[in-house]
């Protein structure tokens, strides 16, 4: 963090007398001294993390009435989830500008958790995908969308390409492991690279 820096005029400790015998108060800023205003400056990390909530903010929404988990807008009127963020075939999705809209299920894959809405994005961005490979050590973001605006935590790879078991128990490969921290209602939330595009989708 930059230090503000500030020059003063040199102060008398005496009475110093001009000649017209006043004196001269102490502390007088001379003509030519000029006030300095610190304006705040971010950090290289705090720069990323702005920069991530730039790009993958707006396409980032709640699902559910009371936005229960996390979804991303992937293209128009299209909204990628997981399943199990669905109680039946509609839901309520929660943008960032404070409106909600009616979504429809149109495709849905139970084997991997995923779940495709259609929906009335209007002009919301859809997130980018990221061309490049994760690895370990990885820095990732998960962006999350609640009633109280966004969240986003910070992490790193831990394994880019592991199996866990999906919801029927069959084994889904080439999961990210990653240490960002998914508090509850992250499900369905996109694991994001530092340039704020997709490199997946979280289940919780």
């Amino acid at each position: 963090m930059n230090e503000e820096a500030t020059q003063n005029a040199d102060q008398s400790k005496g009475a110093d007398q001009s000649k017209g015998g006043a004196k001269k108060p102490s502390g007088a800023k001379r003509p030519s001294e000029k006030e300095t205003v610190a304006s705040p400056q971010l950090s290289p990390s705090e720069m990323v993390a702005a920069a991530v909530l730039d790009a993958a903010g707006g396409a980032t929404v709640g699902i559910g009435r009371d936005s229960r988990g996390v979804g991303v807008v992937v293209a128009p009127n299209r909204v990628l989830t997981n399943a199990h963020n669905l109680r039946d075939r509609t839901t309520t999705v929660n943008f960032g500008t404070g409106h909600s809209e009616p979504a429809t299920l149109i495709a849905v894959d139970q084997l991997r958790d995923l779940v495709v809405l259609d929906v009335p994005t209007g002009d919301v961005a859809p997130i980018r995908w990221s061309d490049r490979a994760v690895r370990y050590g990885t820095t990732v973001f998960v962006a999350v969308r609640t009633p109280s605006g966004i969240r986003l935590t910070r992490g790193e790879v831990s394994n880019p390409s592991r199996s866990i078991r999906g919801p029927q128990g069959r084994p889904i490969d080439s999961v990210i492991e990653h240490t960002a921290p998914l508090a509850k209602g992250s499900s369905g939330s996109v694991l994001l690279d530092e340039l704020g595009e997709a490199v997946g989708l979280n289940t919780h």
